[in-house]
């Protein structure tokens, strides 16, 4: 990963130990980082500071959408957002779609999902859709392929595309084989790797 010592990240995390793994990754990475460990301080940090990326838990103590008004106060600002959730619903995925997430990372997670994430937010073009549309176009997806794959993509798990585009996951998974074997590819990993690159 580019270390970029000027990009300012802020962590939204209530869980303290979390809170400080997270920081002292991203400081190993070179990164400058704000912490937050509830939805206010987040929401001021925001509003009085500018920020290259957010990394926010969903729910923030007794805020269960705190990372949906994150999405809105970054989405306001063209700022990138990370969100992690241990267990959204899908009324949360998609409100979080629809705002315009850059990435959903499932806890328990590794540092290498998060280097990875956050690797996808600063090396891809600030046009997601264009990116998306090329490959589409190039692998001649359909509608509904597309669709999974902008969701595979913003790092959804079969179960949670299937609740999004109210399918069954066996459904899913079959969207998700045909994806592989338009593009050649057998991963997730590497169709990212195809739409990143």
């Amino acid at each position: 990963m580019n270390k970029k010592p000027n990009r300012r990240l802020l962590v939204v995390e209530d869980e303290l130990g979390l809170q400080e793994l997270l920081k002292d990754f991203l400081l190993s990475k070179a990164y400058e980082v704000l912490v937050a460990a509830d939805l206010n301080t987040a929401l001021r940090l925001i509003q009085s500071q500018n920020f290259d990326l957010i990394i926010s838990d969903v729910f923030l103590g007794s805020e269960r959408r705190g990372g949906i008004q994150i999405l809105e106060a970054a989405r306001s600002l063209s700022t990138p957002v990370i969100l992690l959730s241990g267990n959204a619903d899908v009324d949360i995925l998609k409100q979080s779609v629809n705002l315009g997430c850059n990435y959903f990372i499932e806890k328990p997670f590794s540092m290498t999902e998060i280097s990875s994430a956050i690797e996808n937010v600063f090396n891809t073009d600030s046009d997601f859709q264009t990116k998306i549309q090329v490959f589409v176009e190039e692998f001649s997806l359909s509608p509904r392929e597309a669709e999974v794959l902008e969701l595979l993509a913003k790092g959804l798990n079969n179960r949670e595309i299937a609740g999004i585009v109210k399918s069954a996951e066996r459904t899913v998974k079959a969207h998700i084989s045909m994806i592989f074997r338009k593009s050649k590819t057998s991963s997730r990993t590497e169709v990212l790797s195809l739409l990143f690159t």
